[in-house]
C-alpha cells in the first residue's frame, strides 16, 4: 500500500517527501502531527489549515484574466499568504482585492509588498480566520487550499455566491462544483508544477 503524507494525506510518498505541498517529511514523527505543532506552516490547535506555499506570478496572472477579472470586481484570496495573487488582482486587472490570513507575518510581509507596487489602489490584507469571511460580498474567490479544507468551504460557497461569481482554485479542483470552466497548468514558485482550476457559478444567492 502507498505511504500517505501524515500532515494532508496526499500519496505517494516517495523519498519522504509529500507529493502535494507540506514538502519534505524527513524525520518527522505521527505525534508530531497529533500534537499540532507547526509544522510545515500548520497550527492545528489555531485555525491554520494550510502551509503557506506560493503561486508562480504568471500562473496568478493567467488564472486572472482567464475569469476575466476587471475594475468591477471584488476579490477574495482566503489564505493569501503573501500576498501575491490580491497584488496580481490590482496591478495588473485593476480590481478591488482583499486578502485573509491567519499568519500574522505573512500579512505583514503582504502590506510591505502591497505598499510597493505602482499603483494609487492598493489591496487590503487581514489577520482572519477564511471561515470567518463573508463570502457573498465578493465576484471572485481565489484559494489555495487542501481538499478536507474546501469540503467544509463548498456549502458556503453554494449557498453565499451570487450568479456569475468565479471561484479559482490553485492545486486541486473544489469538490461538489461540477466539471471546471477551465484547468490549466501553472508553477510554484516558478518551478514546481501545480493545476489550476476556475469554475463559474450560473446560479446562486
Amino acid at each position: 500500500m502507498a505511504m500517505r503524507c501524515p500532515i494532508c494525506g496526499a500519496s505517494p510518498v516517495l523519498d519522504e517527501t509529500c507529493p502535494a505541498t507540506c514538502g519534505s517529511l524527513e524525520g518527522l514523527l505521527q505525534s508530531d502531527v497529533e500534537r499540532g505543532g507547526r509544522t510545515f506552516g500548520f497550527d492545528w490547535a489555531n485555525g491554520f489549515v494550510a502551509p503557506f506555499v506560493g503561486i508562480d506570478h504568471q500562473t496568478a496572472n493567467d488564472a486572472l484574466l482567464a475569469a476575466r477579472v476587471s475594475k468591477i470586481d471584488k476579490v477574495v484570496d482566503l489564505g493569501c499568504g503573501d500576498g501575491r495573487v490580491c497584488i496580481a488582482a490590482v496591478y495588473s486587472m485593476g480590481a478591488d482585492a482583499t486578502g485573509f490570513d491567519l499568519d500574522e507575518v505573512l500579512i505583514k510581509k503582504a502590506k510591505s509588498l502591497a505598499a510597493e507596487i505602482p499603483s494609487e489602489k492598493k489591496p487590503k490584507f487581514c489577520v482572519k480566520d477564511l471561515f470567518q469571511v463573508e463570502l457573498n460580498e465578493y465576484s471572485v474567490i481565489c484559494m489555495f487550499l487542501l481538499p478536507e479544507t474546501m469540503d467544509r468551504l463548498v456549502p458556503r460557497l453554494l449557498v453565499e455566491l451570487s450568479k456569475k461569481s468565479r471561484i479559482i482554485s490553485f492545486g486541486w479542483p473544489v469538490p461538489g462544483l461540477g466539471e471546471p470552466t477551465a484547468c490549466c497548468q501553472g508553477k510554484i514558485d516558478s518551478t514546481a508544477v501545480a493545476r489550476w482550476f476556475l469554475y463559474v457559478r450560473e446560479d446562486g444567492g
